[in-house]
């Protein structure tokens, strides 16, 4: 009797085990598993930022603006070039470009796992304060977001409540699949001089090919441009930056993650 209690006692621990390990998969799985897809993702796969990158440029800058309509921030960093732009870029051409090494520049040289870690992530959050720039533009049409303005005796509410609207904007994106070439938004664009300055600034990067793209898009009834310059590495296209290099010659700040409204280039 005592020997078949002891038997029952052991087999109940073994069940728990046993559970507790499934669970743990189970649990393991889910952070593993792609909605998108509808499939597991290998290890390699889990811990990448970047998708399987697109056919062409536009696909690209569509998938992006996607996901940035659904309000989905792992989507839109997937779309960029990240771990890929991380094994080509190379360090010294850019401070060799420049002249100089800026401590704030947020790569930095070596080789080793943990100094490509580093760049990776540095990456991700570069690119993520620029998303974050694009929203908060839209968030707060009116504020001039190429400078800092005091309070001015308000408090912090009063200054949110000054510039900031309800975030139901979000839900009244609208996606044209429209674009616009750049020469014809710059026509200067196509010139010499501009064509070798995007050759030499994206030499560092060691692309196959870099194109700027501008899209079309509506907001509450009225219309954006999203500007992006694209990067292809093989035969797949990533996003590069927001705003690009069209959106430098057009005049637009970096803090309006390359959106702006239309009549801007019209």
């Amino acid at each position: 009797m005592l020997r078949r209690k002891r038997i029952t006692e052991i087999a109940a621990v073994i069940l728990a085990v046993g559970l507790c390990i499934g669970a743990e998969a189970d649990e393991a799985e889910a952070v593993n598993y792609d909605w998108a897809t509808e499939d597991f993702l290998t290890e390699d796969e889990a811990l990448r930022y970047e998708g399987e990158g697109y056919a062409s440029p536009e696909e690209a800058v569509l998938a992006y603006l996607e996901a940035f309509r659904d309000k989905d921030i792992k989507r839109m960093l997937s779309t960029f070039a990240i771990e890929t732009l991380m094994d080509h870029f190379q360090f010294d051409t850019y401070i060799e470009r420049m002249s100089m090494f800026n401590p704030l520049f947020y790569y930095l040289p070596g080789d080793s796992e943990y100094t490509k870690a580093v760049n990776i992530e540095s990456r991700r959050a570069h690119l993520a304060i620029y998303i974050g720039y694009a929203y908060g533009s839209l968030y707060a049409p009116d504020y001039d977001w190429s400078k800092t303005e005091a309070l001015k005796g308000r408090t912090a509410q009063e200054f949110v409540d000054d510039y900031f609207r309800d975030e139901d904007f979000m839900d009244k994106i609208e996606l044209t699949g429209e674009f616009i070439d750049p020469v014809q938004a710059f026509p200067h664009y196509a010139g010499e001089s501009i064509q070798r300055s995007i050759a030499i600034q994206s030499k560092e990067y060691e692309p196959d090919e870099i194109q700027d793209r501008i899209a079309v898009l509506k907001i509450d009834g009225v219309e954006y441009i999203q500007c992006m310059s694209t990067i292809r590495y093989g035969d797949k296209w990533y996003n590069l930056n927001l705003s690009g290099y069209i959106g430098s010659v057009l005049g637009l700040y970096a803090t309006r993650g390359g959106l702006a409204p239309r009549e801007m280039i019209q």
